[in-house]
């Protein structure tokens, strides 16, 4: 896990904000957030709160305290639809797993109906380089398709295949917290969702 100095250089390098803006917009002595990033003071829960306004990453993520889940505005970059990946430049907001930092892992949106994984629709992925057991975008024959890794096999729909290109791995699937939001609302509405106490 990265320091909360890292975090921080990090968001502020991906914003492009320099020491003197971001501690003025933050309202914050440059001093003192100078101190927090060379790891010589703690950052308080306050200022947590007001850095995240600007880097794009919620308070409990920049102190290193999230649990499961945490909220982080990311670039997305790539859309997955019709076996193609094309490119796209928006951001979103979106509920980040807790084991992800904000510099592990890419956005893809996912707007595809294969359900080799089930049906993700309007879901973003995240997604890394790495290998491993798990789901990937894999290249086959021209067309990109998702396939399952399992013990150093990869697998389409229950099929080994052998002839592919890796991608990505994907460590994880994001509802944007818009789309989140609707579907709970529509969940409620229907009366899906239940409640325990």
């Amino acid at each position: 896990m990265s320091k909360t100095s890292e975090r921080i250089v990090y968001l502020m390098n991906e914003n492009h904000y320099d020491l003197d803006e971001l501690s003025m917009r933050a309202g914050m002595r440059k001093s003192a957030l100078e101190a927090i990033l060379q790891d010589q003071k703690p950052l308080l829960h306050e200022d947590a709160v007001d850095l995240s306004r600007y880097l794009g990453a919620d308070a409990s993520y920049l102190e290193g305290t999230e649990k499961a889940y945490y909220l982080a505005h990311r670039p997305i970059k790539a859309i997955y639809k019709n076996d193609e990946l094309s490119t796209i430049d928006i951001h979103e907001q979106l509920l980040i797993p807790g084991y992800l930092e904000v510099n592990d892992f890419e956005c893809i949106i996912y707007e595809s109906t294969d359900n080799e994984w089930g049906n993700h629709l309007q879901q973003v992925l995240l997604v890394t380089k790495q290998g491993g057991d798990g789901n990937y975008l894999v290249e086959i024959d021209g067309k990109i398709k998702e396939a399952t890794c399992q013990s150093n096999k990869m697998y389409r729909h229950h099929q080994v295949i052998d002839h592919y290109h890796v991608l990505y791995r994907i460590e994880a699937f994001s509802l944007n917290l818009e789309d989140l939001l609707r579907k709970l609302t529509s969940d409620i509405k229907e009366g899906k969702l239940e409640f325990t106490l």
